[in-house]
């Protein structure tokens, strides 16, 4: 690619002209069913990223391939040009590559070297350039990179990806028949309901359950006769077998309550927990699940079920807070293998004996997994993540523990499914665009506010209500940004490039905002200035910190954390001082009183919201609260406390009243809210609430036929 933007220009490199050349693509590729250049491309910008970040941070070039084409630019560092300036010669001003004194006017870290758009005749001495460009070249082939060193035989054999459902609703959680002719899978209809279907793999759905309750994560027997499914309801929710024709379902074990993630499809494909199981063994003889003891803040194991005698037993070990997902049987039945979630979005690969035993890490990356199935052979790994900022799916050696794509299309790809001869792989593309909107509470009108075509979450006005600081992944990672009051002039204040960001608050004084990221996996408090100077963790250490919160005169952040061995309310000063225990509470959100003698928390344990005084060290209900379920939305001014109701009949946004003690609905909302985020703000004047929700959502399934694995 270097070699031949150098030649001809910027316009010799093309998508397509890229899959010939590299990938020995045929004369009839397609781009649009074939992304293996915009992976690839995806994936070279990333080693680039990495490589420059580490052992070719001196180098005199940067080589970096620009979002929405395929030619390299190459940037010129000023210190290395002045260092090496006794190497360097003078390029002649008719070459595609200028000189850095002809751009006097570049900032100070770079000067950019960019190639001419039409090919033109190359200069004669160019020696230093090369020499400059060759090493990160080297070092790149070094990696093992597909695009500079990928086999054309190995990805010539006829690898075709074409959608299987098309329906109106979502399509999601596919499982192939063990002899590769039919998917059952999940769909969600225009009423929200929840079931299960099964279809040829060239033929219409057919549906298999009609239960009132949601059905979802299907696996088949062995032999093919019978589907065990999951049947939830927001308390509880129970294993069902029953025959992959349709006839009477028989109640295998109830895992206990569960959790209310798994529902809310219509919310978006992307904002559902992963799979908790049933994942049936090859034998036939027992179904795996994961299992919370009672909740997850104690620990989610996974346990096997026998069907012959149904009796339960633990297999993975009981870590509290932790929650062991995605259970997959190895195609000869020795071996589980599961994503380990540390919190929410944070999880790695592992394995396990079907005996039991300790588990064996694959992944050390704590990133998001969103399904995990094993290759035909049992050698490889299959799983989707989100480790180059969107989810894909990916395969990886249990020996050497490599890392590699597996190329698909669509925005995004979860839950993948193989078949055992590993020529048929099926998956969710899946898409959702969370915007952030405003509610005008004079005008009772709502607009949109920030918006991109991606995800815009747990917006926070400043104290002055000139800006709004905000989470997104519109740049490919999850990072803090701030906008103007009206939305615009959206910019990022952080670079962490994976983990997501939690809970976000100003500081009373708007000079600090403190908010809750996960660039390590485990969530951490910050700190960071409005200009996205001066950003700091809070306390680093290895417990986790969670939604933090201002008190009212700025000398302290409370915020939520297992640093004393469960989920409790804890302070600390800003001067680094040693941190206090304020509640032994497990609260998922807290707000102060606006007098600072109280807090106001939610515990998913505890219904309602509930006040602790801190004075006497005691909570209680707020009278009048004692049955709203607000989950994550929810916040606290002066006047009172502005809330969504999941319990309510219909969903909306309330006011209670401090003065009188009384509910008002404010408007009903026609529209998903994102789960396990916190999604609402009200402005410093009393007159604007911000909030998050689901402007669009899809969910399909897709088949990859042909050898998608390297042998």
């Amino acid at each position: 690619m270097v070699q031949e933007t150098l030649d001809n220009g910027t316009d010799a490199v093309k998508e397509v002209t890229v899959a010939f050349a590299v990938f020995d693509r045929p004369a009839d590729f397609n781009p649009k069913l074939d992304p293996v250049v915009r992976n690839e491309a995806r994936r070279l910008r990333g080693k680039l990223d990495a490589y420059y970040s580490g052992e070719g941070s001196n180098d005199p070039v940067l080589i970096s391939i620009p979002k929405g084409g395929y030619a390299p630019a190459f940037t010129a560092l000023k210190q290395a040009v002045e260092t090496e300036a006794s190497v360097l010669e003078p390029v002649p001003s008719d070459s595609p590559i200028p000189a850095a004194s002809v751009l006097p006017s570049a900032p100070a870290a770079a000067v950019a070297l960019a190639p001419a758009s039409t090919p033109v005749a190359r200069p004669a001495r160019k020696p230093a350039l090369w020499l400059m460009i060759a090493v990160p070249i080297a070092a790149l082939a070094a990696l093992g990179f597909g695009m500079l060193n990928r086999n054309p035989a190995e990805t010539s054999a006829a690898v075709t990806i074409t959608p299987l459902t098309s329906e109106v609703g979502q399509d999601f959680d596919p499982a192939i028949s063990p002899d590769g002719q039919q998917i059952a899978f999940v769909h969600e209809g225009p009423d929200g309901k929840l079931d299960i279907y099964v279809q040829p793999l060239s033929g219409e759905p057919r549906r298999l359950t009609t239960d009132p309750d949601n059905d979802l994560h299907p696996a088949w027997s062995p032999d093919g006769q019978s589907i065990a499914f999951l049947r939830a309801t927001s308390e509880t929710s129970r294993i069902i077998v029953m025959p992959a024709t349709g006839g009477t379902e028989k109640q295998i074990v109830v895992p206990g309550r569960f959790d209310p993630g798994h529902q809310r499809v219509s919310a978006g494909p992307l904002d559902r927990l992963a799979s908790p199981g049933p994942a049936w063994s090859p034998d036939g003889k027992s179904l795996v699940f994961r299992q919370c003891l009672p909740s997850r803040e104690n620990g989610c194991p996974l346990h096997l079920v026998s069907l012959a005698t149904l009796q339960v037993r633990q297999l993975t070990e009981l870590i509290p807070g932790v929650a062991d997902m995605c259970p997959a049987w190895s195609p000869d039945g020795r071996r589980i293998a599961f994503a380990r979630f540390i919190s929410s979005a944070v999880a790695d690969l592992y394995t396990i004996s079907a005996e039991g035993g300790s588990a064996r890490r694959v992944t050390e990356e704590a990133r998001g997994i969103s399904g995990v199935t094993w290759s035909g052979d049992g050698r490889k790994l299959i799983f989707s993540s989100n480790r180059n900022g969107t989810y894909g799916l990916w395969a990886v050696s249990e020996e050497d523990r490599a890392i590699r794509a597996i190329n698909v299309s669509g925005e995004t790809a979860i839950e993948p499914a193989v078949l055992r001869d590993d020529h048929l792989l099926v998956y969710v593309d899946a898409t959702t665009n969370v915007n952030i909107w405003r509610y005008d509470l004079e005008s009772r009108t709502t607009e949109k506010l920030i918006g991109s075509t991606r995800h815009n979450n747990n917006a926070a006005w400043s104290p002055d209500g000139a800006s709004v600081a905000f989470a997104s992944d519109r740049s490919g990672s999850w990072e803090l940004w701030l906008a103007h009051a009206d939305g615009s002039h959206s910019v990022p204040l952080t670079k962490f490039g994976h983990g997501d960001i939690g809970r976000i608050q100003w500081a009373p004084d708007g000079r600090q905002i403190a908010f809750e990221a996960r660039p390590e996996g485990v969530p951490q408090n910050f700190l960071i200035a409005p200009d996205g100077r001066q950003l700091r963790p809070l306390r680093p250490e290895s417990s986790e910190q969670r939604v933090p919160t201002w008190s009212p005169d700025g000398r302290w952040l409370f915020y939520v954390s297992n640093r004393g061995g469960r989920l409790q309310i804890w302070k600390a000063p800003l001067n680094g001082g040693s941190p206090d225990l304020v509640c032994d509470c497990a609260a998922s959100d807290v707000f102060p009183a606006p007098d600072g003698q109280s807090l106001f928390y939610y515990s998913p344990q505890e219904k309602g919201i509930r006040e602790f005084v801190l004075s006497s060290g005691q909570a209680r209900p707020v009278s009048g609260l004692e049955g709203v379920n607000p989950q994550r939305w929810w916040t606290v001014n002066a006047s009172g406390i502005y809330f969504y109701d999941a319990a309510a009949s219909q969903s909306g946004l309330f006011f209670y009243s401090f003065s009188s003690h009384q509910i008002n609905r404010l408007t009903n909302l026609d529209r998903v809210l994102p789960v396990a985020t916190p999604s609402l703000s009200i402005s410093p004047d009393g007159k604007s609430l911000i909030f998050s929700r689901f402007d669009a959502s899809h969910s399909k399934l897709m088949a990859i036929r042909g050898a998608f694995l390297d042998r």
